[in-house]
C-alpha cells in the first residue's frame, strides 16, 4: 500500500513538474513572438509614415504646380 501511495505521489509530482517546464517553455515562446511581433510593428509604422509623409510632399508639389 505504501509502495503505491509513493508512486502516486512521485507521479503527481512529475506530472506538476512537466506542467511547469511546459508553461515555461510556452512563456518564452510567447515573449520571443512578441519582441519580433514589436519589431515589425515598429517597422510597418516607420514604413506607414514615410508613406504619409511622401504622399503630403507630393499634394504639396501638385498645389505648387497648379498656382503656377
Amino acid at each position: 500500500m505504501k509502495a503505491l501511495l509513493v508512486s502516486l505521489i512521485v507521479l503527481g509530482f512529475s506530472s506538476l513538474y512537466l506542467s511547469i517546464l511546459a508553461l515555461t517553455t510556452i512563456v518564452k515562446e510567447n515573449a520571443k513572438l512578441y519582441r519580433e511581433i514589436k519589431v515589425i510593428n515598429e517597422k510597418v509604422d516607420k514604413h506607414n509614415l514615410n508613406q504619409l509623409l511622401d504622399r503630403e510632399i507630393i499634394e504639396g508639389e501638385m498645389k505648387a504646380i497648379k498656382s503656377i
